[in-house]
């Protein structure tokens, strides 16, 4: 399940966070791997509707039906960010056993709540990818206000930063 905010300890998150950081180099793994990405809202969607249609005790794949490998999914980010990364293959990160194409079939659901509004991956990676870009700005431009326009303008005042130096205070120990 892909989305917004995402940690960068998944795979996608993190080749998303190496775009918009505009990192030159990843190590991954496999990368002629395929598997079924599905957005969070895709997901979210059909989890409703299951609440709605689903027959209780039933198992159902939430799941696009639709593979896609990691160089697919470089080779979008690479069209978003403008550039392609080098990929350096660790082989901390290749599973011995590694299955080479995994995808759902969905059939099942389609039928108990009716028909996906299935997300393309590329527009996935593109609400990430945008977020993630927009995120860092405003991370830059509070880093530059805190360090640099806060103490000229307000000296003396508390800011975030200068609380964070304050030494701990026990409340047990102030009384």
């Amino acid at each position: 399940m892909l989305g917004v905010g995402q940690s960068p300890e998944f795979l996608l998150p993190k080749l998303v966070d190496h775009f918009a950081r505009r990192l030159s180099r990843v190590g991954l793994g496999n990368i002629d791997v395929y598997r079924d990405f599905n957005d969070v809202r895709m997901v979210a969607s059909a989890y409703a509707r299951l609440l709605e249609r689903g027959i209780p005790g039933e198992a159902y794949n939430v799941c696009t039906g639709q593979a896609y490998s990691i160089k697919d999914v470089l080779a979008m980010l690479a069209e978003l960010a403008g550039y392609r990364i080098e990929v350096d293959v660790n082989p901390a990160f290749v599973r011995a056993n590694e299955v080479r194409r995994l995808v759902g079939c969905n059939r099942k659901l389609a039928a108990a709540i009716g028909e996906l509004k299935l997300i393309p991956l590329a527009e996935t990676l593109r609400w990430m990818y945008r977020a993630q870009v927009g995120l860092e700005g405003v991370k830059q431009a509070r880093w530059f206000a805190e360090r640099t326009l806060a103490p000229a303008l307000f000296s003396g005042i508390a800011t975030r930063n200068t609380l964070m130096n304050e030494p701990v205070v026990n409340l047990a120990e102030a009384n």
